[in-house]
This record gives structure tokens, C-alpha cells and sequence, in this order.
């Protein structure tokens, strides 16, 4: 989790919070023979598929245009002594 949270934007980190009823339900399946019904598995793609959309990546052109605007930003801004 450590290593999450020094290596990804704050929003992709919290957003797998959203994973944990999800993980809970499928081990519960698993090991303790608990029902999953349909509305729980459309559920389960739909936190899923809404996990996966915050957490896509941005092109590449996208993040470089804005790193230069970030170190533009950061030139123009006067040094203190």
C-alpha cells in the first residue's frame, strides 16, 4: 500500500477503496460457498468498470504538454532569497 500510495495520484489510490466490498464478496464465494446473485455481479463489473475509468492512463503528448507548462510555471515565478 506504501508503495501505491508513493507511485500513483491520490484519486487511483482511493479509487481502489472501491475494490475492497468487491474482493470481500468474490472470497466469500470462494471459501465460504456464499451466493452471488446477478445484481450483485452487475454490481461488481460496475465498480469494476468505474475503477478502471478513473484509473486509465493519459497519453503520453498529454502528460509531456503538461509537465512544460508545470516547469513554464515554475521558471517565470520570482526567486526568493
Amino acid at each position: 500500500m506504501y508503495w501505491l500510495i508513493r507511485r500513483s495520484p491520490a484519486t487511483g489510490f482511493a479509487s481502489l477503496f472501491y475494490l475492497v466490498p468487491v474482493v470481500t464478496a468474490f472470497f466469500a464465494f470462494i471459501l465460504f460457498n456464499e451466493r452471488l446473485d446477478s445484481i450483485s455481479m452487475l454490481g461488481m463489473v460496475i465498480c469494476a468498470g468505474g475503477v478502471a475509468l478513473v484509473n486509465r492512463g493519459t497519453s503520453p503528448s498529454s502528460n509531456m504538454a503538461a509537465q512544460s507548462r508545470s516547469k513554464r510555471g515554475q521558471a517565470s515565478l520570482p526567486k526568493s532569497s
